[in-house]
């Protein structure tokens, strides 16, 4: 199931209620389901397909988090990145992940642009850049349904071990019979022992309905 399909049950039983605060406005599930459905069938025009990586590098907002369920709808894979990253960290990601269209903030144009070319970085969505929020959502379509993932396309991300430490994880995961032993978090980082993060409780109770 696609979790952004949560969103559409949202929306559907309480279109009026408001879900996000933005300074002095609000959105309520039905307008950010439209929005939503904008973004997913604008990126859809683009060419991206299911199972495909799409960047995120921006500053928690409203379109943040527009934006990232699109994704989501699309059957695409968010590429959630700080925006607090450093260039140097911030490519070593985008070599890893490779994505052709990324959601951005201005400040990290200058990085973006030397993964333009071949095999690159296609559209920057940011104000600056390629086209803006509103220009996406112009080229989207206000109804839509989530794109139902098949189990073969999830795709898992592990965090790269060259980045400095204090940018690494401090937590760790149980073995499951989904990963191996040297799983998503394996790095010399200083680990809290508190057991599983959020994350990794959510990854491994996926790994259980699937395996």
């Amino acid at each position: 199931m696609n979790i952004a399909t949560n969103l559409e049950w949202a929306s559907f039983f309480f279109p009026g209620r408001p879900v996000l605060s933005e300074g002095d406005s609000q959105i309520s599930y039905g307008m950010l389901n439209e929005k939503v459905n904008r973004v997913a069938t604008a990126l859809i025009g683009f060419g991206i397909q299911p199972g495909e990586s799409i960047g995120i590098c921006a500053p928690n907002c409203g379109d943040w988090v527009a934006f990232y369920f699109g994704v989501l709808k699309a059957g695409a894979v968010a590429v959630t990145l700080s925006n607090l990253l450093s260039d140097d960290e911030l490519s070593f990601l985008l070599n890893h992940c490779q994505p052709r269209v990324i959601y951005a903030s201005d400040d990290k144009l200058n990085c973006l642009d030397g993964f333009r070319g071949s095999g690159g970085i296609e559209t920057v969505i940011c104000p600056g850049s390629d086209l803006d929020m509103n220009r996406l959502l112009k080229l989207g379509s206000r109804t839509f349904k989530a794109l139902d993932r098949d189990r073969k396309t999830l795709r898992l991300f592990f965090i790269p071990e060259a980045l400095p430490v204090h940018r690494r994880a401090s937590c760790s995961a149980t073995k499951t019979s989904m990963f191996p032993s040297r799983m998503l978090f394996s790095m010399n980082a200083p680990r809290i022992k508190t057991g599983p993060c959020v994350f990794c409780r959510s990854i491994m109770s996926l790994a259980r309905c699937i395996s």
